[in-house]
């Protein structure tokens, strides 16, 4: 089932990707939910925990408020803060899930290098962000923030469920960054393949991290 979930959603994000790039707004309204349902498929592809898991609890309600998220950025209109909103309402439930076993991880040898990273980011958009600046830095301190206790539970535990979200969560990095320079920057060629490609692979990495890790 896994692999199937997998094949049709790399279809799904081909077709994507393919009308994001020709233009073709009914075939995105299409593409983009059905894309992020196959990941929520995937999270629910796998052996059922007999306890109550926390984990997956709020790995699902993340991956729903992205759902939200992505119908807020794919509508006509400027729905960017109100996508915006849902994609860091999503990133505080992932950094729930990745700190609910061990608790909230300060270690600054992986937090410094993201907080670089993501003031480079903001040097490299500032000009473009003009009223946005503020739910802008908000945004990127919460998915830093996402990113670093995912990073830390790779470093800290060594099944494949902690790896694939560490791995995802940078992957989301890179898509964001992808985005925010298209937008605020200038768009560059073949970005939609490079930001949608990007997103799909963290979620879906996220997503398959509930069920290839041991029980807390």
């Amino acid at each position: 089932m896994v692999r199937l979930l997998s094949a049709v959603l790399f279809v799904a994000v081909v077709m994507l990707v393919r009308a994001e790039l020709a233009g073709e707004a009914r075939q995105i309204y299409l593409f983009k939910p059905l894309a992020t349902g196959f990941v929520i498929a995937l999270a629910l592809a796998g052996p059922r925990r007999p306890s109550p898991d926390r984990y997956a609890t709020f790995v699902f309600a993340g991956l729903a408020a992205s759902l939200v998220g992505d119908v807020f950025l794919m509508l006509p209109g400027d729905r960017f803060v109100p996508g915006l909103v849902a994609f860091l309402v999503a990133h505080i439930l992932y950094t729930y899930a990745f700190t609910r076993d061990r608790g909230f991880s300060a270690v600054l040898a992986t937090g410094v290098p993201l907080v670089l990273l993501g003031v480079g980011l903001l040097m490299v958009l500032w000009d473009g962000l003009g009223p946005l600046k503020v739910p802008v830095i908000a945004y990127v301190g919460v998915i830093l923030t996402m990113a670093w206790q995912a990073v830390e539970r790779w470093r800290l535990r060594s099944h494949a469920g902690a790896w694939l979200a560490g791995i995802g969560a940078l992957c989301f990095i890179a898509s964001d960054a992808a985005l925010g320079i298209a937008r605020f920057r200038g768009d560059f060629p073949a970005s939609a393949a490079v930001i949608l490609g990007l997103y799909y692979v963290a979620q879906a990495l996220i997503a398959r991290s509930i069920h290839l890790r041991v029980q807390a």
